[in-house]
């Protein structure tokens, strides 16, 4: 039964154009139009015919609309068939009663005219609008039969020579400007959809660029402060200074993964994509909260004063340490940015073990004394594109908070009181007994695997050619390949890759091939070369022997479904990113070449 309800809900939800503007177009028709009617005609401007029963249950039926956010959980999911039934009743199946108790009157057609186009527009899809109208008119017909037997229904003259014409046109031209005004909005939703991803990429791209800003700054200014030796012109730094050193180098690097992690979340958030559990390892609390704090971008000291957090309570959970780290920056973002008129104000992280029994979870608090949120507001502070007062807010980071949570099988919820506080309630399941088993497998730690010394034993012999249209790419990815030994050859672009690989491909190894490039891209200079053609006109290698099998590394900043497929398709041997690090160069080497 369960099963039922839900295909049938979204079976009306498909069909169904729901929000918050019709709904309350509709209850305003209900609980307005019927009883300001209802006295006009029967009092101002008397008809032939009133019924107030119908009326009372039209209005009672839109007045239940107006408590839609009040309902249980279980009835807000069944909505969308209530609406359906509240829309039939007080849109066809009244009029229809009305159009024919008056004996289609010119009022009552006219009236009935209007009800089809607020239809269409209510119901814009072809076969629930069909369903609806049929549904509407035959039960009033039915209806209208059963109290009088004698009524006349249906004049033949009339519905054929006159109204058909007239409702038909009536549909028609409602279906035709509906769709063009649903084309429109398209367009228009597609237009506002671009930006605001630009508008979040934008932004959320401020914490990790601002992390390496201002890493880099302090390794300038390190740096600069380091004595040079007059007798050899080097410098020497302490252990200190270079275990300082490589920290500042350390957060760069991360920075930089999660500045291309943001991208890859926003872009998953506005197409829909489910996050994907099957990587997820598991991590201490602690140091994640402390990962975060150490990374965000503060303003100033000022600002990093005012969080603090309180671990009394450490525990471990399953999920992604990234994606976490990115629902406590959102966090701090957006608590910091309310406190700006609240000096005195505080961040605190704690957290909070559940021990007992099973099922039970442990809790991340998140909580600030800032200007907290409105009652009216705090409901919808988890929907897309809501936004409270931020000039430069798109209203995507709490949302994806909460499908990241969620996928970690929690929760996140948020209470506040306005002047005083707002918390956020982050809850993690205990780990589940397969996952405690193996915890010691899946708990990630630093990787201390010396991978550069392992690719300069393995592959320094090797030799590279290097194809990307982009110049400090280009430049700094072959000094990164030949500090690990490789001989590197460059190609600015597929064209000029195939004259190389025609002189000097036998010398070649391995070939990373960008694959949006001028000229020739990577996808058909990767195909023309397993061909064994050095360019499009088909004229075939003559000093290049090895074409069919020289590997090729797709190296690409993009990782979505449909690259990785075409990769595939191309006879590539796997990809890789242009901020790749030594692991996952390995890898791929190790899978290309072997």
């Amino acid at each position: 039964m369960k099963h039922f309800f839900y295909k049938l809900k979204n079976y009306f939800s498909r069909g169904l154009l729901i929000n918050n503007y019709n709904v309350y177009a509709i209850a305003f028709i209900g609980c307005v139009g019927h009883p300001l009617y209802w006295i006009w005609w029967s009092y101002i401007d008397p008809k032939d015919y009133e019924n107030l029963t119908i009326r009372i249950i039209g209005i009672i039926s839109c007045s239940i609309l107006l408590t839609r956010k009040y309902w249980p959980t279980f009835f807000k999911k069944l909505f969308p068939i209530y609406w359906f039934f509240t829309v039939t009743y007080n849109l066809s199946f009244f009029f229809t009663i009305y159009l024919i108790n008056s004996n289609f009157s010119i009022i009552w057609t006219a009236a009935t005219f209007s009800m089809i186009y607020l239809s269409i527009m209510i119901i814009p899809r072809y076969l629930m609008f069909a369903i609806s109208l049929i549904l509407g008119v035959g039960l009033a017909t039915i209806y209208c039969y059963l109290l009088n037997p004698n009524l006349i229904l249906f004049n033949k003259e009339y519905i054929i020579f006159t109204y058909f014409p007239v409702f038909t046109f009536a549909i028609s031209t409602g279906f035709i400007f509906s769709y063009s005004n649903t084309k429109g909005l398209v367009a228009q939703t597609r237009a506002k959809s671009l930006e605001d991803l630009g508008g979040s990429i934008a932004h959320e791209m401020r914490n990790p660029l601002g992390s390496i800003h201002q890493s880099a700054y302090i390794l300038i200014k390190k740096l600069q402060e380091i004595p040079e030796s007059k007798e050899t012109n080097r410098i020497l730094i302490s252990k200190k200074e270079k275990k300082e050193l490589e920290e500042l180098l350390e957060i760069i690097d991360h920075s930089s993964i999660r500045g291309n992690m943001v991208i890859d979340m926003i872009l998953s958030n506005i197409k829909g994509k489910d996050i994907n559990k099957s990587k997820f390892k598991v991590y201490q609390i602690s140091e994640v909260i402390e990962t975060a704090i150490k990374e965000f971008a503060f303003a100033g000291s000022a600002e990093r004063a005012k969080v603090s957090s309180n671990i009394k309570h450490d525990f471990y959970f399953k999920g992604d340490e990234n994606m976490l780290v990115f629902v406590l920056f959102n966090l701090l973002k957006n608590a910091l940015y309310y406190l700006k008129a609240y000096p005195k104000s505080r961040i605190t992280i704690s957290t909070k073990k559940e021990d007992k029994g099973e099922g039970e979870f442990s809790y991340l608090y998140f909580r600030d004394t800032g200007p907290g949120i409105p009652k009216d507001k705090l409901e919808a502070i988890f929907d897309s594109f809501m936004t409270s007062g931020k000039a430069e807010g798109t209203g995507l980071g709490l949302p994806f908070c909460r499908r990241v949570i969620t996928a970690f099988d929690g929760k996140i919820v948020c209470n506040s009181e306005v002047g005083k506080y707002t918390e956020f309630t982050i809850s993690f399941p205990k780990l589940s007994k397969e996952d405690e088993e193996r915890k010691e497998e899946l708990i990630v730690k630093k990787d201390t695997t010396d991978y550069e010394a392992i690719i300069k034993e393995k592959y320094g012999n090797k030799a590279a050619l290097l194809a990307d249209d982009q110049l400090v790419n280009r430049r700094i990815s072959a000094n990164r390949l030949e500090h690990l030994g490789l001989k590197v050859f460059t190609a600015e672009h597929g064209k000029d890759a195939l004259k190389i690989l025609e002189t000097q491909g036998d010398e070649i190894d391995v070939i990373f091939m960008d694959l949006q490039m001028p000229e020739i891209d990577g996808y058909e200079a990767t195909k023309l070369i397993k061909s064994g053609k050095k360019n499009k006109e088909g004229d075939k290698f003559k000093s290049f022997k090895k074409y069919k099998n020289i590997p090729i590394i797709a190296f690409t900043g993009d990782d979505d479904d449909e690259t990785i497929s075409k990769v595939k398709e191309c006879d590539m041997q796997g990809h890789i990113g242009k901020s790749w690090n030594n692991k996952q160069l390995l890898e791929i080497l190790d899978k290309a070449i072997s």
